[in-house]
C-alpha cells in the first residue's frame, strides 16, 4: 500500500525533528540519543540511551518505522518496532484524518475495537494516534512523543527487571 499524502509528511517531518545531526533528548532520570539512517529494512532510529541515576547503565539498540505495515488482519499506518537491548517496544502509529474516524459513532467504535485487538494480539502493539491537525501544524510534539516513547519503555522495562532482581536478591539473602 502506498503511503497518503499526511503519512508522507509525518514521516518527513519525524526526520526533520530528529535531524542529520541526531537528536539529544533529557528526560525525567535518563538521557537518549537518537539517530536516523537507512538500511535494506527501511528507516531506521538508533538509540543510545544513558540512566544518569544509575551510571553503570546504558541502553542501545534501534527502531524501524514501517509504513502501512500489516498486522494480523490490520494494516497500520506505521509500525515502530525494533530491539533496544533485548527490550522490544512496538507501537502502531495511526494518523486519522477526520473523514475516516470518529466522524459516526461506529467508526469510533470500530478504532477502538481495532486498538484493543491490537493490543491483545500475541505481540502486544500498543496504538499512538495523532489528528491530521496535529500533523499539518508544526508543533513538534508528537514527533517527541513517539521518538520518546521507546527510550521511555525500555527505561521502565530496564527499572522492572533491576527491581525484581533486587528484590529475588534480598528475599533469598534476607
Amino acid at each position: 500500500m502506498k503511503m497518503n499524502e499526511i503519512e508522507t509528511l509525518f514521516l518527513d517531518r519525524m526526520k526533520r525533528v530528529i535531524g542529520k545531526n541526531g537528536l539529544k533528548r533529557e528526560c525525567h532520570d535518563y538521557s537518549y540519543f537518537a539517530k536516523i539512517s537507512t538500511d535494506d529494512f527501511g528507516l531506521k532510529v538508533n538509540y543510545e540511551i544513558d540512566f544518569e541515576y544509575i551510571s553503570e547503565e546504558h541502553l542501545s539498540g534501534h527502531m524501524y518505522i514501517q509504513p502501512q505495515y500489516k498486522v494480523q488482519v490490520y494494516t497500520v499506518d506505521f509500525l515502530f518496532s525494533g530491539n533496544i537491548d533485548g527490550i522490544c517496544p512496538s507501537i502502531a502509529l495511526e494518523i486519522d484524518g477526520h473523514e475516516w474516524h470518529e466522524k459516526t459513532k461506529e467508526q469510533a467504535m470500530r478504532d477502538r475495537r481495532r486498538d484493543r485487538n491490537l493490543l491483545l494480539n500475541m505481540l502486544p502493539i500498543s496504538t499512538m494516534r495523532f489528528t491530521g491537525s496535529e500533523i499539518y501544524n508544526n508543533a513538534k510534539e508528537p514527533y517527541y512523543d513517539v521518538i520518546d516513547y521507546p527510550a521511555n519503555f525500555s527505561v521502565a522495562q530496564k527499572l522492572l527487571m533491576l527491581d525484581k532482581e533486587t528484590y529475588e536478591e534480598g528475599f533469598i539473602n534476607g
